[in-house]
């Protein structure tokens, strides 16, 4: 191992047989090393900014370097100095690509999209040869002297230098005449090549994107303004619209629905495409029912954590992911007889050819780990992925651990005016995606329904207590009626418009006529409602029985990390 540099390595060259290595960076100089005895031999300064790209000639006598600083550098390596610069470019310079033999030529490119031949005897002058449509971002000559060019637009294109016409090579660079000022001295010149052999089309890169309030679905904007949905679950594209207005289509994707759904992931296209990036703060943070998130389960009231769903997707393969942890006598009782499934989580899978990495937080993270989803299935139990995993990933992905439930703690009285009485326990804590229905249950079960009810004697008690409790108990959330089938997270969003704990009063219906009661579907509320209302814990500090475990340490009841059931949700007083 060669050490020495403080700061990222961005370039490389050697000799075939690996005697003298050369390296270079973002500490601006080149380093020289024996790659036989694994020392250092010296350091050449020079260059301004990073190092992006090296050659070396085949006896380890002189070395070729581009730099971001827009300068192309020949260094004798004997002499430890630099004995040429060439100015040729006016950005950054990014591949290089020469015979190495005796280093007597180099054709260099970079970010101003221009391929320039200087010939190292007599560097003063540089060959316009071609410009192409982006960013260069690597350069390779085959046996013909033909130039392949990588492009940051995904394309790859084929340049014979052959083709040129000779006449036109008095379009030349005289860097003596430029100086020190480059080519914006200069006259614009002409590149002797026009058009390219011939083009393999990549795929257009990424530029915009959005995360649609249902946190699964991406919509993204190409170079070429085609508009594409994703679906981040399956890491596939679901539906392509075109050439359309991006902001027009996003918008139309909103959803009728006010429903709230926290950020739990974070997608970008820095890089071309798309990633999506977890992170520990917040990629447990969004609890669905799995209808809401367009997975079929045998039991609709089931909710997943989308976070934790996604990791075991991309791990499904990996060996590690694959062991169960003991299961406690406490958890065996919860577990109905369906232990976790050992691989993957049992709802979808991801593309096998899926890249997956590990890196440091932060922008300039350090990547520590990089596969692909079918790839983990190679990796040995010794693997360093368990080291590098982290601990908060490593729990749902090794050990199958169910992420806590996301609590949400709010008042409950009635609402100014209103005949319903106070509950003796009106501060209350449930899951927040407790439906605002569960709410309405529980206080129809205090006030009338339940044995120690608060209005057992009121004149309508007995037409309240048989009726279904939404089509006699309101919510509301300012002046905002609830609709039933909201979850109290969603509530919270669009409607608590103060800091601190929500508020929520009740009413009866009758009690507000005028306001059109938002919740619908309550109707069809039988009265099996109070069999669920009684889940809800009326005791200060008691859970109800029928309550799930919160604790990172609990295995859902049959189902892998990352899912939980719905009936496991009831508010408790506090």
């Amino acid at each position: 191992m060669l050490t020495g540099h403080k700061k990222s390595v961005y370039s490389l060259a050697c000799t075939p047989n690996a005697s003298v290595i050369v390296s270079g960076g973002t500490e601006n100089v080149i380093r020289v090393w024996d790659g036989r005895t694994q020392s250092k031999v010296c350091k050449l300064k020079g260059h301004q900014d990073n190092i992006r790209c090296l050659l070396i000639s085949s006896c380890g006598t002189a070395c070729v370097s581009g730099s971001s600083d827009g300068t192309v550098r020949l260094w004798s390596l004997g002499q430890q100095r630099c004995v040429a610069t060439v100015r040729c470019h006016d950005q950054g310079v990014w591949a290089l690509q020469g015979e190495t033999e005796n280093l007597l030529s180099v054709y260099s490119a970079g970010r101003d999209r221009n391929v320039f031949f200087t010939n190292l005897v007599q560097p003063d002058t540089s060959e316009y040869i071609l410009q192409e449509k982006s960013p260069i971002m690597k350069l390779e000559m085959d046996e013909e002297d033909r130039l392949w060019i990588a492009t940051a637009d995904s394309s790859i294109s084929m340049w014979d230098p052959s083709l040129a016409n000779d006449a036109t090579k008095e379009d030349g660079i005289d860097r003596n005449s430029a100086g020190s000022a480059g080519v914006d001295s200069l006259p614009a010149p002409t590149p002797l090549l026009t058009a390219p052999t011939f083009t393999i089309t990549g795929q257009p890169a990424i530029v915009k994107t959005q995360l649609l309030p249902d946190r699964r679905h991406v919509l993204s904007m190409d170079k070429e303004g085609c508009v594409v949905l994703w679906d981040i679950f399956l890491g596939r594209e679901e539906q392509r619209f075109g050439q359309v207005n991006f902001d027009e289509t996003a918008e139309r994707h909103q959803g009728a629905e006010k429903v709230f759904v926290p950020n739990w992931c974070t997608v970008t296209s820095n890089i071309g495409y798309l990633t999506v990036t977890l992170d520990e703060s917040d990629s447990y943070s969004a609890w669905v029912y799995a209808l809401d998130c367009g997975v079929e389960m045998d039991e609709p009231d089931m909710k997943l954590n989308l976070g934790a769903i996604l990791l075991l997707a991309m791990f499904e393969h990996w060996v590690e992911a694959g062991s169960q942890r003991e299961v406690t006598d406490a958890e065996e009782g919860q577990a109905e007889g369906n232990p976790p499934p050992a691989r993957g989580n049992g709802y979808f899978q991801l593309a096998r050819h899926s890249p997956i990495f590990v890196a440091e937080t932060g922008d300039a993270g350090r990547t520590l780990f990089r596969s692909t989803v079918g790839d983990l299935e190679k990796l040995s139990a010794r693997s360093n992925l368990s080291e590098l995993l982290p601990q908060w990933a490593s729990d749902i992905v090794v050990k199958k651990y169910l992420p806590r439930w996301c609590k949400i703690t709010f008042y409950l009285e009635p609402a100014k005016g209103s005949q319903l009485r106070q509950l003796k326990k009106d501060r209350l804590s449930a899951h927040d995606v407790l439906e605002v229905q569960k709410v309405i249950d529980h206080l129809h079960l205090c006030l009338f329904a339940g044995e120690d009810a608060l209005m057992p004697r009121h004149p309508k008690a007995a037409a309240w207590k048989e009726a279904a409790p939404g089509d006699v108990i309101q919510l509301l959330l300012g002046d905002q009626v609830l609709d039933a089938k909201m979850d109290l997270r969603s509530a919270r969003h669009f409607f608590w418009k103060t800091s601190g704990e929500m508020k929520v009063r009740y009413q009866l219906v009758e009690e507000n006529p005028s306001t059109p009661s938002a919740a619908s579907g309550a109707n069809a509320t039988t009265s099996a409602n109070a069999a669920t209302a009684a889940n809800v814990a009326s005791d200060a500090n008691v859970a109800s029985a029928a309550s799930a475990a919160t604790s990172a340490d609990a295995v859902s009841a049959g189902n892998a990390g990352g899912v939980g059931r719905r009936t496991s949700g009831g508010a408790s007083a506090q």
